[in-house]
């Protein structure tokens, strides 16, 4: 959900809109393994793998309180935007006895 957000809103801006993806797509890719550690370990590999530091500094600033990276830069609002409403949308589903989000009301 957050690397659709991303894109989208990437397009509508006339942003990179890969760039905005990839920093949607990637930016929790180490939580579920690094719950402790999310999201340094992740930028530690992520610069290693020569991504730019753009995405790196969106992804840093969605966690500033764990990495001391405020939100700067459009991408960075944006991706912090699009992570919190996802998870949000997520949640709502969640409750939902179909589990769905084809049935969620926008109200």
């Amino acid at each position: 959900m957050v690397e659709t957000g991303c894109r989208a809103y990437a397009e509508r801006l006339g942003k990179n809109v890969e760039e905005w993806g990839l920093a949607g797509l990637l930016h929790d890719f180490d939580y579920e393994k690094h719950p402790d550690d999310h999201p340094l370990w992740g930028l530690d590999v992520l610069r290693g793998l020569g991504y730019s530091e753009d995405v790196l500094h969106a992804i840093a600033a969605h966690y500033e309180a764990k990495t001391g990276v405020a939100i700067e830069t459009p991408l960075d609002r944006h991706l912090y935007a699009c992570d919190e409403m996802s998870g949000f949308i997520a949640a709502c589903v969640y409750v939902r006895p179909s589990k769905s989000v084809l049935d969620l009301e926008v109200k």
